[in-house]
């Protein structure tokens, strides 16, 4: 399915990109149309009035010719003619050679400092080349030329010059097409040169977009199959577009299905712990009884035959069993039907010392180092005071048979976000993988004679007031356990 979301996609973008590159080169092709027609309405508006003007300056020259007229007076004609045709275009130069009258004149100057060289200078060989190639002797009839020059386009029309039956001379009228003309081929150029390398532009960015789509894709479906063998990995979110969005959302889903499927363990647990709670309870009424009625008759027994030690000593023994099933039974009563809590604010910390204190014999007995780190000034707690002292002395009195050759038991409480944490963490052989997730559990217990019931009483009582009960373990690396306890104040507590 990879492949053909691939493949699609890169199906998609190239038609994007091939659409877009195809409108470009038909904007790039229409614009050198438009703009060549453009520039050839142009010039040939230009040609055609230049050649009116030159011929009409021919036509005067010829006959001024043809009326002997002096070198002089030809020279004030061409100047006065030539002044009326530059005044209404500064862009315009005429040039006039008469090599028989000795003369070549040249009406107005070159714009912007130019320089044309419009007939060969004296002592070049004849048929030599002048402007634009044009050579002077051999003109014929009138010839009109465009050339690229200095500033712009030139227009050049050249009229050869004859009277009485000889050849005079030649003139030439040269404009330089600039304003309107120039603009439009700049515009080209410029055109021409962003058209493509914006289009180059976007492919390259259209492959980096598209690249980094199918890593981040990859990244998205790798995650998938991680997230289903493991339900705890969550996919990383980069950036905040789309696919980071939608890596946002599966992480959601998955924390949903976390959740519920923790809800539905929990409920599933609380129906075992239930009905177990009733089987446990009508099982201790059922030994309760008998051993009231035998308690009693060793009372009694006792007292009647007090004179007899060696019968003394079996009744001690005896009394000393029955005292002994009695408290499991009362350990039984207490899980099946636990007394409801009495929540009040409370301060941890004392909790901990008188904790401490009760069990500080014991604890020097096994040789076991307590060291506590507890924050002074933590807010109080939402608990029952009783209760949390009996959990935390199971916890404490655990951790000290954990380490029967002595350890060291660390103690903190401190606070995070809306929680108070206490936290008991000793240096015992810690708990194997595949039984730290039935600690919690009813009867389950790996100490010789031990009941099983501590740490799910613990568990219960503390989820009684609202709390959690952490455990974190590994083989030979000791034991944590993390009391969570709700600060008082807080809605429910």
């Amino acid at each position: 399915m990879r492949r053909k979301f691939n493949q699609s996609l890169v199906f998609q973008m190239g038609t994007i990109l091939g659409s877009v590159l195809t409108l470009l080169i038909f904007t790039l092709v229409s614009l050198h149309v438009v703009a060549g027609r453009y520039n050839e309405e142009i010039l040939q508006d230009k040609k055609e009035k230049l050649e009116v003007a030159g011929q009409s300056l021919q036509r005067g020259l010829v006959s001024q010719l043809e009326k002997g007229t002096s070198a002089e007076l030809i020279k004030t004609y061409f100047e006065e003619q030539a002044g009326r045709l530059t005044e209404s275009n500064p862009r315009v130069v005429v040039a006039l050679s008469l090599p028989r009258l000795g003369s070549n004149l040249i009406f107005s100057q070159p714009v912007q400092g130019e320089k044309y060289i419009f007939f060969p200078p004296p002592g070049r060989p004849p048929g030599e080349p002048g402007f634009f190639g044009i050579k002077p002797e051999e003109l014929q009839q009138p010839r009109t030329v465009v050339r690229d020059g200095p500033g712009g386009v030139l227009i050049a029309s050249a009229y050869p010059i004859s009277a009485r039956g000889q050849r005079q001379g030649t003139l030439l009228v040269v404009e330089r097409v600039q304003e309107g003309f120039n603009l439009v081929r700049t515009g080209i150029r410029i055109v021409s040169i962003l058209i493509p390398l914006s289009a180059l532009i976007g492919v390259l960015a259209t492959f980096w977009l598209l690249n980094r789509m199918k890593q981040r894709v990859r990244e998205i479906t790798a995650g998938l199959e991680q997230l289903s063998q493991d339900s705890s990995y969550r996919l990383p979110v980069k950036g905040n577009d789309e696919l980071g969005e939608i890596a946002a959302a599966i992480n959601q889903l998955a924390n949903a299905v976390e959740e519920k499927k923790l809800l539905e363990e929990q409920l599933a647990q609380n129906d075992r712990l239930a009905a177990l709670g009733r089987l446990v309870a009508g099982v201790a009424h059922e030994i309760r009884n008998p051993l009231g009625i035998m308690k009693t008759t060793l009372q009694v027994m006792r007292e009647e035959f007090a004179d007899q030690g060696e019968l003394q000593e079996y009744l001690q023994v005896l009394q000393e069993q029955v005292e002994r099933q009695n408290k499991t039974v009362q350990e039984f009563l207490a899980y099946a039907r636990p007394v409801p809590p009495v929540i009040q604010p409370l301060n941890v910390n004392s909790v901990i010392d008188s904790v401490l204190y009760l069990a500080g014999p014991y604890i020097q007995r096994q040789q076991v180092m307590v060291k506590t780190a507890l924050e002074p000034e933590l807010p109080r707690v939402a608990g029952d005071g009783e209760k949390l002292k009996q959990v935390f002395l199971n916890l404490v009195l655990n951790a000290v048979e954990a380490m029967p050759d002595g350890g060291e038991l660390n103690i903190s409480s401190y606070q995070e976000e809306n929680w108070v944490i206490v936290q008991f963490a000793d240096t015992g052989p810690g708990i194997a993988e595949e039984d730290l997730t039935r600690v919690f559990e009813p009867f389950y217990t790996t100490k010789p004679g031990g009941m099983g019931l501590g740490l799910a009483l613990a568990y219960k009582m503390i989820e009684q007031q609202r709390g959690l009960i952490e455990v974190k373990s590994s083989r030979g690396a000791g034991t944590i356990f993390r009391v969570k306890l709700p600060l008082a104040g807080q809605r429910g507590c």
